[in-house]
């Protein structure tokens, strides 16, 4: 294995978990509780929910506040934006995304530029509601009916 398959790897290794624990947030899971779960210990669950945190501009509030926040952040998601006001090829992208490629890897696939990508991203943001990759992934997983 080439170290970039490896770091690719561990990129969607560790975008997969964060999605995981995410939702487990989402559904009211307490840090024990999802590290049971996902068979990581407590102080890795933290580091992902502080991501999580970090990424939704969250960071200020008080713990249960961002946790609420995460919860509510995620069921609008999970309402706004459905599959079908997608194209066809928004829907690939948003799959190959919702596998943890970068926009340089995804731009490789169709022969085009990361930019080109990114083009497309910013639509798909707009159609759907979502924010930011994660929030792609998890409304992808709920609408596509999982990884590209």
């Amino acid at each position: 294995m080439t170290t970039v398959d490896r770091n690719f790897r561990q990129r969607l290794e560790s975008a997969r978990r964060e999605v995981e624990v995410l939702h487990l947030v989402a559904l009211g899971a307490t840090n024990g509780e999802i590290a049971r779960e996902l068979k990581m210990a407590e102080r890795t669950v933290k580091k992902y929910c502080s991501r999580l945190y970090e990424k939704h501009g969250i960071s200020d509030l008080s713990p249960y506040g961002k946790r609420a926040r995460l919860a509510t952040l995620v069921a609008d998601r999970e309402r706004s934006g459905t599959a079908a006001e997608l194209d066809p090829m928004e829907k690939t992208i948003a799959k190959w995304v919702t596998s943890g490629r970068t926009n340089a890897e995804i731009g490789a696939v169709f022969g085009k530029t990361r930019w080109w990508v990114v083009s497309w991203l910013r639509e798909i943001y707009e159609k759907t509601g979502m924010g930011n990759r994660t929030e792609l992934a998890l409304w992808s997983v709920a609408k596509l009916g999982g990884e590209g």
